[in-house]
């Protein structure tokens, strides 16, 4: 079964590179703003590619969350439990391939667990390399792509990959799987992303911002239902859409 663990290991590999943009993420995560201010501020194309990137794979309700809170739901077919939704019928497809090369209806389980963790790792750290590549445009338009074009660039994620072994699959040998490591590369010093805070000022105004998410929007229209907060409701329903 592969639960949410190895998610989170990717999930923080992409934080680690992601350090200098770590509070971009939180602002845009929890729907960010200063106090007075009439709009969201500008996103970071970093942070942009790294929520989206997590919120379409998990299959999440929504883009924006408490950063302390856990969206994570593993789903389970045919005793396959997988986190990353978006691509569980993918991880299905290639286990069916995996049994139909060894001609046997069960694969040791440690074997399984290695090929399908070394074949999640690679699709989700490529697919991460698409939102980057579309970032600084969406970003500027404030759109997200639809689901047809999330299943395009999940399918441009997807690496060959061959497995090696003898044809008589009833001898006790080894089978080894080829795969190429792109993953190992993800080297974000070469790409020059849209990032509209200021290195030594990211912290201080994440510090300075309140969150904005509907529902705490709903609450103060509830206890105050000016105009003002009426249109503060409208401008974040419209932002989230």
């Amino acid at each position: 079964m592969f639960l949410s663990g190895l998610f989170l290991t990717v999930d923080r590999f992409l934080r680690k590179r992601l350090k200098q943009h770590r509070h971009c993420i939180r602002i845009l995560q929890k729907l960010g703003k200063a106090e007075g201010e009439e709009e969201f501020p500008p996103i970071c194309a970093y942070a942009y590619a790294y929520i989206f990137w997590r919120h379409t794979l998990i299959r999440s309700e929504r883009f924006f969350k408490d950063p302390k809170a856990n969206d994570i739901i593993s789903k389970c077919s045919s005793n396959f439990a997988v986190v990353t939704n978006l691509i569980q019928s993918i991880l299905e497809s290639y286990r069916r391939e995996l049994f139909s090369q060894i001609n046997k209806k069960e694969v040791d389980e440690l074997l399984l667990h290695w090929i399908m963790n070394r074949l999640t790792i690679q699709i989700c750290i490529n697919y991460f390399k698409q939102w980057l590549q579309i970032a600084t445009k969406r970003v500027e338009q404030k759109t997200v792509p639809n689901w047809n074009a999330v299943d395009e660039m999940v399918v441009k994620s997807i690496s060959e990959m061959a497995f090696k072994h003898s044809v008589d699959m009833e001898l006790k040998q080894p089978v080894e799987f080829y795969i190429n490591p792109e993953y190992k590369n993800l080297d974000l010093t070469c790409i020059n992303l849209m990032c509209p805070l200021k290195r030594n000022n990211r912290k201080k105004r994440s510090k300075r911002m309140s969150s904005y998410m509907p529902l705490h929007v709903a609450m103060k229209v509830i206890d105050n239902p000016s105009t003002s907060n009426k249109k503060l409701a409208a401008y974040v329903d419209q932002y989230v859409r």
